[in-house]
């Protein structure tokens, strides 16, 4: 299980620092992809998994995701979501494979790169990274797409660019750190405080709740900041 985790970890630490998610939102063909970076990141960070051969498959399996990602946009909106879930769906998959390629006895230890011996503390690290990963970048692409899918985003009757990407970026800044205190303290196992974050988040922008369109997006953007935190945090809880 730990070198499924430090996997997807690297992986979804590769997607922030490289991957701007405009490619996906908005079918940027601007943006640098970043696929070198992407590779260079996992050839440093797969030594970390003690086996050679298995840590080589891993790094061959991240570089096909990274360059899949990378090139393969749907400009559909419609087959958006689709090649997204696909995305993640693979992502789960490691998880048993690496467990049938380990249980098959197909991988020895006589080769080790970097002896990290599969401890619990180990373990549960990469989980908590994994976890928390998610919610950073592949938090922020699934609530923008469902946003964009149910056209909530409220319209401006005077529009600046500079004002728009602005407010965008600080947004998008807010639902970070709304998801990372979140998804920490659902694993910390203090839910009541997470009230407090939302009850400050409303109070910012109590003003323009009187608006229907702003108070819908509002509440939609909210509650999936909220699912989308919750869930990876009650799965590593359940993995702990």
């Amino acid at each position: 299980m730990q070198q499924a985790l430090i996997f997807v970890s690297v992986y979804f630490f590769s997607r922030i620092i490289f991957y701007d998610i405009n490619r996906i939102l908005y079918n940027s063909v601007s943006v640098k992809s970043g696929i070198l970076g992407r590779i260079i990141l996992g050839a440093l960070f797969f030594p970390l998994i003690p086996d050679l051969r298995l840590a080589i498959i891993y790094f061959l399996l991240h570089s096909l995701l990274a360059l899949a990602d990378t090139f393969l946009i749907f400009k559909s909106e419609a087959k958006k979501p689709l090649s997204y879930g696909l995305h993640l769906v693979l992502l789960l998959l490691i998880f048993p494979l690496s467990g049938v390629i380990e249980s098959a006895a197909l991988f020895s230890r006589s080769n080790p790169v970097f002896i990290l011996p599969e401890s619990s503390g180990a373990v549960h690290f990469w989980l908590l990274s994994a976890g928390y990963l998610f919610t950073i970048k592949e938090g922020t692409v699934l609530i923008r797409m469902a946003l964009n899918r149910l056209s909530t985003v409220p319209i401006k009757e005077e529009k600046d660019q500079v004002t728009d990407a602005a407010e965008y970026e600080r947004g998008k800044w807010i639902g970070i750190l709304e998801r990372t205190f979140i998804f920490f303290l659902i694993v910390l196992d203090q839910v009541g405080a997470i009230a407090l974050i939302i009850a400050l988040k409303s109070l910012a922008r109590f003003n323009e709740l009187n608006k229907k369109s702003f108070a819908e997006y509002f509440l939609i953007g909210s509650l999936l900041s909220l699912l989308v935190a919750s869930i990876p945090a009650i799965l590593v809880r359940l993995l702990w």
